[in-house]
């Protein structure tokens, strides 16, 4: 399982190092962290760098680094919305009213922040998967579009858009 993770992580890895966007890509305890030199690429940047940000943040936390991609590419066609609809803002269109506070506020202005909720949401879910028996979960990127409908939480009726957006998260992570 690991090593399947590890080598999509070093695909990452090569890519935003021949980018010139990775300082450093370590293994610690089975998983890879990487820290990239610019941060946040900006609201008008090219989709695909938006996309290798999320994807390293994600890879960072030891997630799938297409999730943040395929939710956003839903959510907000990868743009920083605000704002919305209603009052959701942002690339995951979070809701103003429940998670502008605590350790999220400001998020609406901080793109930083909204990535945090989402790896941070995405690790919870991971956490009560896991506890449920479904330890594939890494492992079957089939599982991967309910993992972010549990995170984003949509209508039911809405639960399947996230999964068709894998083949294009993937390939704005690995354009140039």
């Amino acid at each position: 399982m690991r090593s399947a993770i590890a080598v999509v992580v070093l695909a990452l890895t090569a890519v935003a190092l021949a980018a010139g966007e990775v300082v450093e890509a370590k293994d610690k305890e089975g998983v890879c962290y990487i820290a990239t030199k610019t941060g946040y690429p900006g609201d008008d940047a090219p989709a695909g760098d938006i996309a290798k940000w999320m994807a390293a943040g994600a890879a960072a936390a030891g997630l799938p680094p297409e999730l943040p991609v395929m939710a956003s590419l839903v959510e907000s066609d990868l743009q920083n919305l605000n704002p919305g609809d209603a009052d959701s803002v942002g690339f995951f269109q979070m809701r103003v009213g429940i998670w502008n506070q605590g350790e999220y506020e400001g998020f609406p202005s901080q793109p930083e922040l909204q990535l945090k909720w989402f790896i941070d949401q995405a690790i919870l879910f991971k956490g009560l998967r896991f506890t449920a028996g479904q330890t594939d979960l890494l492992e079957d990127p089939s599982s991967w579009g309910e993992w972010i409908a549990d995170v984003e939480r949509p209508a039911e009726q809405y639960r399947g858009r996230y999964q068709l957006r894998l083949e294009e998260a993937r390939a704005l992570i690995a354009s140039k």
